[in-house]
């Protein structure tokens, strides 16, 4: 009975090489987009903040200043002209649905409104590593938040445990 004995493959062969040439070009790529796509992706949390903002703020131009005071810590060079914010306003019916002795709440709906709608557009122009060629990338973002008037349950919750007296 003869015994065969297999061929061990070379060090170097067609499956190393391929594998090798996926790493250098998920490397580059990961070289080259990280940077860009991270002042992105902090962008879209403070849009996110912004919308929040304007559950206090009632004075659109102030959430928007405040909104481009902190878009400056991701580097991007955006102005208010980037951005354009609207309070989607509730129904009339919507308003006298809470009753005519609620003037004051009537009020804050009005100005507070149902819904923020936050949108961004800026196109960036941004250099690929060691083959001097630049690439556009326009990039829009949108965040639509609620501003409905937050409830507080006034029960309480909390759990009483008897102390052991042994």
């Amino acid at each position: 009975m003869n015994i065969y004995s297999m061929k061990k493959p070379k060090r170097i062969n067609s499956v190393s090489i391929t594998l090798v040439v996926i790493g250098l070009v998920v490397g580059y790529l990961g070289w080259a987009i990280i940077p860009v796509y991270w002042p992105i992706f902090q962008l879209s949390g403070i849009m996110n903040g912004g919308c929040n903002e304007a559950y206090r703020e009632h004075d659109d131009e102030q959430v928007i200043t405040k909104l481009v005071k902190n878009t400056q810590r991701t580097g991007l060079p955006l102005t208010k002209d980037n951005f354009r914010f609207t309070r989607i306003k509730y129904t009339d019916q919507e308003i006298q649905a809470v009753g005519p002795n609620k003037q004051g709440v009537q009020r804050l709906m009005r100005k507070r409104g149902k819904e923020c709608l936050l949108e961004m557009r800026y196109d960036a122009s941004y250099p690929l590593p060691l083959i001097d060629q630049k690439v556009r990338w326009p990039i829009e973002r949108s965040v639509r938040k609620t501003l409905v008037q937050v409830k507080h349950n006034k029960t309480c919750t909390c759990v009483t445990v008897p102390r052991d007296e042994t």
